[in-house]
């Protein structure tokens, strides 16, 4: 059974991105200023904590950033992603969001594409690691 939370839940996505982040992909700087103003988004299946993502608004709350978007490696190629996805977009229905953007690592650009998101601008590094911005409008 899958299940989503999206307060009271910024430990577990600590763990998460410790474990994704720091631990797997060798990611020093995981944590920032971004998180005290984000809505934390973790999913988990049959109880158990599976994955999370970060997102916040832009000044005029028009533009959600999301971020952090990391599973565990044994909830992989599951489907969860897209579904991770799809709850942090339901999150924003019935609001004035006109568009999602994230930065995504440049190996992971494909599977955004898949889900409506379009690159923009350069590739730029983010500790050493190709990334590219891509927004998705609503």
């Amino acid at each position: 059974m899958r299940t989503v939370e999206y307060k009271n839940n910024y430990e577990d996505a600590k763990k998460i991105r410790t474990e994704v982040f720091i631990q797997e992909q060798g990611f020093q700087e995981e944590f920032d200023e971004n998180d005290s103003k984000s809505v934390h988004v973790t999913i988990y299946v049959d109880n158990e904590i599976a994955g999370c993502a970060r997102m916040f608004c832009d000044e005029d709350k028009t533009m959600i950033h999301l971020g952090r978007i990391a599973l565990r490696k044994k909830f992989r190629n599951q489907g969860l992603g897209r579904y991770l996805i799809g709850c942090c977009e339901k999150y924003y229905e019935g609001m004035d969001v006109t568009s999602f953007a994230l930065d995504a690592q440049c190996r992971k650009q494909g599977f955004y594409e898949k889900l409506g998101y379009n690159p923009i601008g350069e590739v730029f590094e983010e500790e050493g690691v190709p990334h590219i911005r891509m927004i998705k409008r609503v």
